[in-house]
């Protein structure tokens, strides 16, 4: 909440929060899937990091035009792990990737299935700019997902960075083109 009030200082924000589609009735089959495919992981990842669920939410956001805009677009968190089309101009924000997370080991452990993390490092790799809370993230995507570093900024937990450049969360409409 603090960073869409960040942003609305600074650009229009069309704020679209995925989470709830978890519980929406027409994502039940989506939802079923994805739980086969965390299944056939032997349980080990949560159905939310699957590529079944994961290709139903980029569907979802398709069909609502999300992705036909020229406007810049910043997704906050890796976990929708969604694959826009090339000519989308987007940033993503976010504290840390899977493949850190995982590297945790224990309990804490990020856990996912082999074709999500796949839309993961896509996700990243074609962001135009990735925004971090720490240098440990930007460390894991240089060293594990091969992003270039001029490409990774860290700008820490709170809603302070510049944004002078015109931003916003998914499906945005930015005042200015950002810098990114």
């Amino acid at each position: 909440p603090s960073l869409i009030a960040a942003l609305e200082k600074q650009t229009e924000v069309i704020d679209v929060d995925v989470m709830p589609l978890a519980r929406h009735p027409l994502m039940v089959p989506a939802r079923l899937v994805a739980m086969l495919e965390a299944r056939k992981e032997r349980g080990s990842a949560p159905w939310p990091k699957t590529a079944a669920w994961s290709s139903a939410v980029q569907r979802h956001l398709e069909q609502r035009g999300i992705f036909e805009t020229e406007t810049p677009i910043l997704f906050v968190q890796s976990l929708i792990a969604a694959t826009p089309p090339e000519n989308v101009n987007y940033a993503i924000y976010t504290d840390r990737v899977a493949l850190e997370s995982a590297s945790v080991g224990g309990r804490f452990s990020s856990k996912f299935s082999p074709e999500w993390l796949e839309r993961e490092r896509a996700f990243l790799k074609h962001a135009r700019r990735v925004f971090v809370m720490g240098p440990s993230t930007r460390t894991a995507l240089i060293d594990l997902y091969g992003l270039p570093s001029e490409r990774i900024s860290v700008v820490g937990a709170a809603p302070s960075p510049d944004l002078s450049g015109g931003c916003g969360v998914l499906g945005v409409g930015c005042a200015k083109t950002p810098s990114w």
